[in-house]
């Protein structure tokens, strides 16, 4: 496993995305997830755009770049899921401009994508905000108790990451 927190990898630093897929490349895996996600919480032009960028690049730019590695040479990796979001791929997000942004570039990719005949089993995985320390206090899904168990989506995606006949995209509201 490679985590950005633990690893200390930057996954918005070109250099460090490259060390990242050389690493899993060294690691040769058949299965890779990519969980990384966040942005700014609050109004889009009263945060700095160092801000948006990141959530740009982590929620929407490293992972297709990803995609795109792996789809050209995948080696042994036969499935790779990138994490979307039910709610703010889906309609615009109030309070996160630039993370439901890149969720709907994402999936746009996603969708496109699958009109092409990848080797590569590409899934995209969106659940709905989740119970985390990275969900804001003050953000509406915590307000109206629209959040869910983190353990629980877990056990979801386990079981839906190891189904071979599981649909590409799925959705957790």
């Amino acid at each position: 496993m490679l985590s950005r927190k633990l690893s200390g990898h930057d996954f918005s630093r070109d250099a460090d995305q490259d060390k990242v897929i050389e690493l899993a490349r060294s690691f040769n895996p058949t299965r890779l997830f990519y969980f990384a996600g966040g942005g700014p919480f609050g109004a889009f032009s009263e945060k700095n755009w160092r801000d948006h960028e990141w959530a740009l690049k982590v929620n929407f730019l490293f992972p297709a770049k990803l995609i795109h590695v792996f789809a050209k040479d995948p080696q042994n990796l036969k499935q790779l899921i990138v994490t979307g979001s039910a709610i703010a791929e889906a309609k615009p997000d109030e309070n996160a401009s630039s993370y439901s942004t890149a969720k709907h570039a994402l999936k746009a990719l996603f969708e496109n994508l699958q009109k092409e005949k990848l080797i590569l089993d590409l899934r995209l995985f969106s659940p709905a905000y989740m119970n985390t320390d990275l969900l804001p206090q003050k953000s509406w899904p915590r307000e109206l108790e629209k959040v869910l168990d983190p353990t629980e989506v877990a056990k979801m995606f386990c079981s839906w990451a190891l189904d071979p006949e599981g649909s590409r995209h799925k959705i957790l509201k």
